[in-house]
């Protein structure tokens, strides 16, 4: 076989082989983004149902509200305020379920792998924001069956600074958690636990996908 016959088939079995391997990182491409559709199916059912859950749940807590109210003394003021501030945080809950089942339905799986890595992380953002404003409701759960006659002497101090105490408690915790949940403490395994419960492990699930096709990736280069 003479020199140059050598080198076109050379030549032809190396473009051969550069176009089986463009033909794999097609297919595994495609595969992944399958695997990470579905993946993102079950976050999409999580925060459905949620959005369902958080309507009752606000629906009975204004239910409440309505009655206490309507039915107004001194004595409702600690349960409305800590009702209604329950409730307003709750539809904040709801209105951010929503936002990002929509998010979530917006990806483009056919699209660039960089857009949805980053539609990935725009969501997981959104979920952090959404954690840092629901643990601002906590204390209002320590408040809501306050009375008025507790500090007015009808029961004992050592009462009133235990609950007193309870809730600057929760007031200090709740402000603790809002400074600390943001993406720079995303590794630390508190905070992944509380993004996880949020619907967020289904984010990091998808995420983990692409990172093992862009190792491919690299891997066939």
């Amino acid at each position: 076989m003479k020199e140059q016959e050598m080198i076109n088939l050379w030549k032809s079995q190396g473009q051969k082989l550069d176009k089986a391997l463009a033909v794999n990182q097609v297919l595994m491409k495609e595969m992944m983004n399958r695997k990470a559709a579905g993946v993102l199916d079950g976050l999409k059912w999580f925060k459905g149902v949620g959005i369902i859950l958080g309507i009752l749940y606000v629906t009975i807590l204004g239910t409440g509200l309505f009655y206490a109210i309507t039915h107004y003394s001194p004595a409702w003021n600690y349960f409305i305020v800590s009702v209604a501030a329950i409730a307003l945080i709750n539809l904040k809950s709801i209105a951010d379920y929503i936002r990002h089942l929509v998010m979530a339905q917006q990806i483009d799986f056919d699209g660039p792998v960089t857009e949805i890595q980053q539609s990935l992380v725009d969501i997981q953002r959104s979920i952090l924001g959404h954690c840092r404003i629901a643990v601002l409701q906590l204390p209002f759960y320590t408040t809501f069956y306050l009375s008025s006659s507790w500090f007015s002497g009808s029961v004992g101090w050592g009462f009133v600074v235990l609950r007193v105490s309870i809730i600057l408690a929760f007031v200090v915790g709740a402000i603790w958690l809002y400074k600390a949940i943001k993406m720079d403490n995303l590794h630390k395994p508190w905070l992944k636990k509380l993004v996880i419960g949020a619907g967020g492990g289904a984010i990091i699930k998808a995420q983990a996908i692409y990172e093992e096709l862009e190792a491919y990736q690299k891997a066939e280069e």
